[in-house]
């Protein structure tokens, strides 16, 4: 019973995902080629409703007490075959290629919905018991239901994902950026830990507490949200004081490269795992919106601004030459 509630719950879910996906995009963006395979929404689209149709044939069949009906692009043959799937894929793809979106859309939409009114409408007996239905070759009919969920579900989250070029290039210089962070951290001499670098707040422009503060924002921005966010310990949430409390201690440089390796791997992390639906999930940190895309590039350029107020500081003080490093050292 629980599965059949699962799969149907999943199928809903799946749908509502897809029509959300394509609520994103107008008609252009639609039947433009993706970059990472040359076919177009339109073409995963029409692929994913061709291949339901396979499963709504069953799904009648099962509900008509009947063989199924399959479609006529399977010209007899086995649609589990895996010697025809290339065969298969091209013919759909023939099929619906001159079709417009609007029409393919409709026939899509149209099935899914028939699909799931047809898994309501099927006893929860006739969805769950093992070699009910012949055709079926020992399988339950509620693997019908789950195999065209992951079927949309693996093409969903294909395109969600960003492309690998953009991922790279990004970890690339984001990385860079916090590396020369840290060499600028590691540089500074014991006695100069705690300089006031302006006179400007000069508490606030400690050597230690702009490496802290920065390591701080780059932790929160990656997590988008101060919902559950809390840094590591020792640190605290002292940044978000309004009167610009500083922490209740001088954090020691151990403690601050810790908390760098800590962002850095957060930030690698973040970016490897990064779709198209988080990167424009829009966020609003008091009277300020941006997608969370654009926040990552606002986070790099924060630490690039604070790493380069440090390197130039030691530069003035202790005669050193910040190294410019031009991709993230790993």
């Amino acid at each position: 019973m629980n599965d059949n509630i699962s799969a149907l719950a999943r199928l809903r879910d799946e749908l509502t995902s897809w029509e959300e996906l394509l609520a994103e995009r107008d008609e252009a963006q639609i039947v433009a080629p993706i970059p990472s395979s040359g076919g177009s929404l339109k073409d995963v689209i029409a692929h994913l409703h061709a291949w339901q149709q396979v499963s709504l044939a069953r799904m009648e069949a099962a509900a008509n007490n009947t063989q199924p009906n399959m479609p006529d692009w399977l010209d007899g043959q086995d649609p589990e075959s895996e010697a025809y799937r290339e065969q298969f894929n091209a013919r759909i793809h023939d099929i619906y290629r001159a079709q417009p979106w609007s029409q393919v859309h409709h026939a899509w939409r149209t099935g899914f919905r028939r699909f799931i009114a047809l898994a309501e409408a099927t006893p929860t007996e006739s969805l769950m018991a093992l070699d009910r239905f012949s055709w079926l070759r020992g399988y339950a009919l509620v693997a019908v239901l789950e195999g065209s969920c992951e079927h949309h579900r693996e093409h969903r989250e294909q395109l969600d994902a960003l492309d690998s070029f953009w991922k790279d290039a990004l970890w690339q210089q984001f990385g860079a950026a916090i590396d020369m962070l840290e060499d600028a951290i590691r540089a500074c001499p014991d006695d100069h830990w705690q300089d006031e670098m302006w006179r400007f707040e000069p508490q606030l422009s400690q050597f230690w507490y702009i490496a802290y503060h920065v390591l701080f924002w780059l932790d929160f921005y990656l997590s988008g949200s101060e919902d559950g966010f809390q840094p590591p310990a020792p640190f605290t949430m002292s940044e978000f004081d309004p009167a610009g409390a500083l922490p209740p201690s001088v954090y020691a440089k151990d403690e601050i490269l810790a908390y760098l390796h800590y962002g850095r791997e957060k930030c690698r992390a973040t970016i490897a795992g990064l779709t198209n639906a988080r990167a424009r999930e829009v966020l609003r940190f008091g009277k300020r919106e941006q997608s969370y895309a654009e926040l990552l590039l606002y986070n790099m350029r924060h630490v690039q601004e604070h790493g380069a107020q440090l390197s130039l500081y030691l530069g003035q003080i202790a005669e050193r030459d910040g190294r410019w490093v031009g991709k993230a050292r790993s």
